[in-house]
């Protein structure tokens, strides 16, 4: 018994710990799903802005811009709170204040911003 113990069990166990540190070591946390599901939001946002021309003047009239272009699924991030809007003298800024809704954070708290590099793939939000 004490061989069976010693040779069979031992060894698996060391083995599901193992795979046990990589698996949670090795997969993304799953707020980084939100945040990619954001940056492809504002990047879909940001290019019909471009494409557009006039630009909202304020957080209100990019609202009915979002509407207007059939875009209303897109108008809240992941956490359920509404993109933010700014428009700045060198254009326009889109944003997610992430899922505390407080400027700066890490994690799930982290802020999401337009000008940062969408994804090398996005899918329709449904």
């Amino acid at each position: 018994m004490q061989s069976f113990l010693k040779f069979i069990v031992f060894p698996i166990c060391i083995l599901l710990a193992i795979v046990t540190f990589l698996y949670i070591n090795l997969t993304p946390p799953n707020y980084m799903v939100e945040v990619q599901i954001a940056l492809c939001d504002l990047d879909r946002l940001s290019k019909s802005l471009k494409r557009e021309g006039e630009l909202p003047q304020d957080q209100d009239s990019f609202r009915e811009f979002v509407i207007q272009q059939g875009m209303s699924s897109s108008l809240k991030d992941m956490w359920g709170n509404e993109y933010l809007y700014k428009l700045r003298e060198s254009g326009f800024i889109i944003y997610s204040l992430g899922a505390d809704e407080r400027e700066g954070g890490q994690g799930p708290s982290m802020d999401v911003y337009s000008d940062m590099p969408p994804p090398e793939k996005c899918h329709p939000r449904s």
